[in-house]
């Protein structure tokens, strides 16, 4: 992803995890530098008002910036739903900044 300064603002990326209480749990990841800047929960089934509160930044702000790393805080009440992203997050983070540089080399051609 590049601004109209023509500078890389980071890459996003998509992914899955089918370890929600619900089921499937679609959530996106903007990476810069080899760290997470955003996340958001794309597609979920989880209960409404328990384990939707994945999708709160406050909550989702633990796993972003160079210092975001384990352990993290599940959600009371939802420790199914929370965990399923905490350990999805933690799966995919060596992954992050590969995907950043392929991507980076891709545009660059």
């Amino acid at each position: 992803v590049s601004n109209n300064m023509q500078h890389n603002c980071g890459v996003i990326s998509e992914w899955r995890t089918q370890q929600g209480y619900s089921g499937v749990i679609d959530f996106a990841l903007s990476v810069n530098n080899g760290q997470i800047t955003h996340m958001r929960i794309m597609q979920h089934a989880e209960t409404p008002s328990i384990g939707d509160r994945i999708t709160q930044a406050s909550w989702q702000a633990q796993f972003i910036g160079a210092d975001a790393a384990p352990p993290y805080d599940a959600i009371s009440g939802a420790t199914i739903s929370s965990r399923a992203i905490m350990n999805a997050v933690e799966a995919v983070r060596p992954m992050l900044p590969i995907i950043e540089q392929q991507t980076q080399k891709i545009e660059n051609q």
